[in-house]
């Protein structure tokens, strides 16, 4: 009797511990089945927005980014070229003639003027076609002109910088890949345009966002990078690269030879226009086009992502 009752007493904390085991592990199997029901649910109503809503965005952007980013350009340009025509003529005394002549003479100039006008036309173009896409999920009808998103634009480019910089030394640090830090903040410029976060304020806020789906993104990461290289192959393939190589060689000499500008624009247009012409150009305008589809699609369901992980919405 006491020897039974000693060993029923010695075996009650291996049960213990047994059905300690067995209930982690049913904790753990019910929280994993939720979290993959999360997943699903998340993955399935974001793919379903981007595919129904993928022609409505067409058609509500393409105008809008063309007319704007087209006026913000030409209105940067004109007001850089008054800029330094005013500096050459009343701040430093040149006659108004020198003054032209020294911006139409000298391409560097005229580069940077450029680069400058295409680098703001190019950051207003993110903002705006992020509110296109919000007020798409939204039911908000979005207005045609959108010059406030100006702003906004410098703001997300801020963001991207910082973005840049720690993906850079994470990739020596090697605790944090780059790859992880630039998907747990993939919706700061949706922050930014959104709430009117700052840089700082919007990485933060898509940090908060993605908490709760970090290992899918590390999958998608993975399967894009495949993506990506697999476009490298094709167009490597059919020699896309090398034309491509050689019409951004084109413009290099107009940095030494300004009167080329005219001749070397109609040499590049009509390069462009054979491409499209030949069997490459149909191969590689369907991979832009296909490209563009792919864009698009990952942008509507990034806005769709952020609008069920962030849980706000403006009225």
């Amino acid at each position: 009797m006491s020897g039974g009752g000693n060993k029923k007493i010695a075996l009650t904390p291996t049960l213990a511990k047994t059905a300690y085991v067995a209930l982690a592990c049913h904790y753990i199997r019910i929280q994993f089945f939720k979290e993959k029901s999360m997943y699903t649910a998340l993955i399935r109503d974001s793919l379903k927005f981007a595919f129904t809503k993928l022609f409505k965005y067409w058609w509500v952007a393409a105008p809008r980014l063309l007319v704007n980013a087209l006026a913000i350009g030409i209105i940067i340009f004109t007001l850089c070229i008054a800029g330094v025509y005013g500096y050459g003529f009343f701040g430093s005394g040149v006659s108004e003639a020198k003054s032209i002549l020294l911006i139409f003479s000298a391409p560097i100039i005229l580069a940077t003027i450029a680069i400058i006008s295409v680098g703001i036309a190019s950051t207003f173009t993110v903002a705006a076609s992020t509110k296109i896409a919000l007020d798409l999920y939204d039911h908000k009808k979005t207005p045609f002109f959108m010059f406030n998103q100006i702003g906004n634009g410098i703001i997300i480019l801020c963001s991207a910088i910082i973005i840049s910089i720690a993906g850079f030394f994470s990739l020596f640090l090697l605790i944090f890949p780059a790859i992880y830090f630039t998907f747990r903040w993939m919706f700061s410029a949706y922050a930014v345009v959104d709430l009117g976060k700052g840089p700082f304020g919007s990485l933060a806020h898509s940090w908060r966002c993605t908490r709760a789906i970090k290992r899918p993104l590390f999958w998608i990461s993975i399967i894009l990078v495949i993506l990506a290289i697999v476009k490298l192959f094709i167009l490597s393939k059919y020699g896309y690269l090398d034309t491509f190589n050689e019409l951004l060689e084109k413009p290099k000499i107009l940095l030494t030879n300004p009167n080329a500008i005219a001749s070397q624009s109609l040499e590049q247009a009509k390069l462009i226009v054979d491409i499209v012409k030949s069997q490459k150009g149909i191969i590689v305008s369907a991979i832009s086009l296909g490209s563009l589809i792919l864009a698009s699609l990952g942008h509507l369901f990034a806005t769709s992502l952020y609008r069920k992980l962030s849980g706000t919405r403006q009225k």
